[in-house]
């Protein structure tokens, strides 16, 4: 039997997976360390010399009747001898930069205007500009309570960026859409922080592109949709799947991966490696009364940015936000992460994500798009793999613990941990706001498995065992500095 996933439908079992968190065995260390990482970085370089882990782990299940944790884990360690610590920041969406991306992604095609849900025309944007109007009259209304005066005086001054620029753009717009060669030797669409656009490549349906930039900032989205005909979106997965005898697919995986390397490269950038690769099945366009096994397949692959070649580890972020931050407990010598604890707003990971099938590339989404700007460390010391699975062993149950509560029917979760993996990964340097480093981490993956009482009236099918068993590639049930071994908030970024 294939395995499925369905990503819309396990957003709820994640979300299950926190509150309640029993007291933890040792204090729960988020950025700190006793300034144990700031040392290490700012130590001598370590000798160069692969790292010490063995090939697989396994732990007998612990934890509680309501909820145990199992290890049976590939561990994960790149071939290097080195593991860096750099700043990055994110890249800034300057005319020039987002002028070259369009016309990259166009392949030296023209780019038209599309009619999309971006204001374009008077009246269009005529209704930003009076929304905007409202904030900057009434800011208490759009501000979180407790803003701090700086956070409030940023976004007063963003609003009033975003205003002069719809202003701007309401004096040239049309009272109706009119497709026309849009003119990129305007800086316009800069000063707007977003830029779209359709190319005719010979398929039913044009190419849309799009870059989304923040006005008067850094940071934002590239995104490339040129679907095959007929051919719609993956939203379903085979788990299972060895990556032969695709539907509709005729090249390999690696071949698949090159296509995806090469793209990228065009697009002006060769640092990146693939993370994780998916067999999905594409949604037919315009409907079909197929079985989603005879959809026609593609490549879904996760592409994340080495650093002094060192590989990222990609970790799916989609249900982050779904999850509450861990409160504090009644320990009160450890060092919570609450929600009070977020001092700068939610900065994703940087990955790209291709969509490929023997047409090439059909789809491209890259988030947070950044660069390297100075290395901290050129080789910093890490803790052995002993001291990280005594830190994951003390802390897993308390932070993966389940609230049992949001579901009486269900008398036992295990959360069952297949990889482990050492690779780079994003967090916030401390005590700032705009600045980001990559460290090296141990990122726990795995599933969780729900027992119930028995069958649910319009819930998940279950085995003989009433077990439902959720599983989202990419999703880190734990993330560990490799470093001090301080747990990482993947929400707040330290």
């Amino acid at each position: 039997m294939k395995r499925f996933l369905i990503l819309i439908v396990c957003v709820l079992t994640i979300m299950s997976l926190s509150a309640c968190q029993p007291t933890p065995v040792e204090d729960a260390v988020v950025n700190k360390g006793e300034g144990q990482l700031e040392e290490k970085i700012e130590a001598a370089p370590a000798e160069e010399k692969p790292f010490v882990a063995p090939e697989s782990l396994h732990i007998d299940s612990f934890g509680t009747d309501e909820f145990q944790v199992v290890v049976d884990a590939e561990v994960v360690v790149p071939n290097t001898t080195r593991y860096p610590v750099v700043e990055i920041e994110q890249r800034d969406f300057t005319a020039d930069w987002m002028r070259t991306l369009m016309q990259t992604m166009a392949d030296g095609k023209p780019i038209y205007t599309y009619d999309n849900e971006t204001p374009q025309t008077k009246g269009e944007i005529l209704g930003e500009i009076t929304s905007l109007q409202d904030m900057l009259a009434n800011p208490e209304n759009y501000l979180p309570n407790g803003v701090s005066d700086e956070m409030r005086s940023e976004s007063i001054t963003e609003w009033q960026k975003s205003l002069d620029a719809w202003q701007e753009a309401y004096q040239t717009a049309s009272d109706v859409f009119e497709e026309k060669e849009i003119d990129l030797s305007s800086n316009t669409f800069a000063s707007l922080g977003q830029i779209t656009g359709a190319v005719d490549f010979g398929k039913s349906r044009k190419a849309y592109l799009t870059i989304n930039g923040m006005v008067g900032g850094s940071g934002g989205s590239v995104e490339f949709n040129n679907l095959d005909d007929g051919v719609g979106l993956p939203f379903n997965f085979d788990l299972d799947s060895d990556f032969t005898n695709m539907n509709d697919i005729t090249i390999s995986k690696e071949e698949a991966i090159q296509l995806g390397l090469d793209f990228i490269e065009k697009l002006g950038d060769s640092n990146f490696a693939p993370s994780l690769i998916l067999a999905g099945y594409c949604e037919p366009r315009g409907g079909s009364t197929s079985q989603i096994e005879d959809y026609p397949q593609c490549f879904k692959i996760l592409y994340t940015r080495s650093v002094e070649g060192v590989p990222t580890t990609y970790r799916e972020s989609k249900y982050d936000l779904f999850i509450d931050s861990p409160l504090p407990s009644d320990n009160s010598n450890s060092v919570q992460s609450g929600a009070s604890d977020q001092y700068a707003p939610y900065c994703p990971q940087e990955y790209i994500e291709l969509i490929i099938r023997d047409s090439g590339v059909n789809y491209m989404y890259w988030e947070m798009p950044s660069k390297q700007t100075l290395i901290l460390n050129k080789n910093v010391e890490l803790k052995s793999f002993d001291e990280i699975i005594e830190r994951f062993k003390n802390q897993v149950l308390y932070e993966s613990f389940p609230s049992l509560d949001a579901d009486d029917s269900v008398i036992k979760k295990t959360l069952v941990i297949d990889r482990v993996e050492l690779g780079m990964m994003q967090v916030r340097k401390k005590d700032s706001i705009t600045t980001l480093m990559m460290v090296p981490t141990w990122t726990f993956f795995g599933k969780t498995i729900l027992k119930y009482t028995e069958p649910q009236p319009g819930g998940y099918p279950l085995n003989e065992n009433n077990e439902y068993t959720s599983e989202v590639p990419g999703y880190s049930y734990m993330i560990i500095n490799a470093i001090d071994g301080s747990i990482i908030n993947p929400v707040l970024g330290y």
